[in-house]
């Protein structure tokens, strides 16, 4: 008796035996969120802020699309609305899933490394520019491709960011 063991590496084979490997494949989010100052002063003096904020990431997976814990890489950039200033932060978070591949509803946490630029418009000194380092915790669930998480800043970058989007 002759078995044959085939896994595939097309997410859309449905083949007898395959197992897709479809979590790898690459996804574009957008989102839309509030974000909250950091109590440090992130912000240069006299500029308080809470606002909305607009993102854009790409999600890379790094674990086969079988397993009921998934990883994934997260690039993504926003730009906060702030009066008077410009907020901008890039973003590396790793991310864990707690779901199936194809459940639809999906919790995750997720933890990684933020960089916000902050400068102050129409400045009355030299430098009203500020650079900070620091590291994002947080969590969210996915339902189907619509998202929502809270992510909390650590060190001297925005305290809170709640954000929702959509997974392309």
């Amino acid at each position: 008796m002759h078995r044959e063991l085939r896994i595939s590496t097309d997410p859309l084979d449905s083949g007898t035996g395959a197992a897709a490997l479809s979590s790898t494949a690459g996804a574009v989010l957008v989102f839309l969120g509030v974000v909250r100052e950091s109590e440090d002063g992130v912000a240069i003096d006299g500029i308080d802020y809470e606002a909305f904020m607009v993102g854009l990431g790409f999600e890379l997976g790094l674990t086969p699309g079988v397993l009921p814990l998934q990883g994934a890489i997260r690039p993504s950039v926003e730009y906060v609305f702030v009066d008077n200033a410009d907020l901008f932060r890039v973003n590396g978070d790793l991310i864990g899933r707690f779901s199936p591949p194809a459940a639809p509803v999906s919790p995750y946490a997720k933890a990684g490394v933020a960089i916000e630029f902050f400068s102050v418009d129409d400045c009355p000194v030299d430098d009203c520019s500020n650079t900070e380092v620091g590291i994002n915790l947080g969590g969210g669930v996915l339902l189907n491709s619509f998202f929502v998480e809270g992510t909390l800043g650590l060190l001297d970058i925005s305290d809170f960011r709640i954000t929702a989007g959509y997974r392309f």
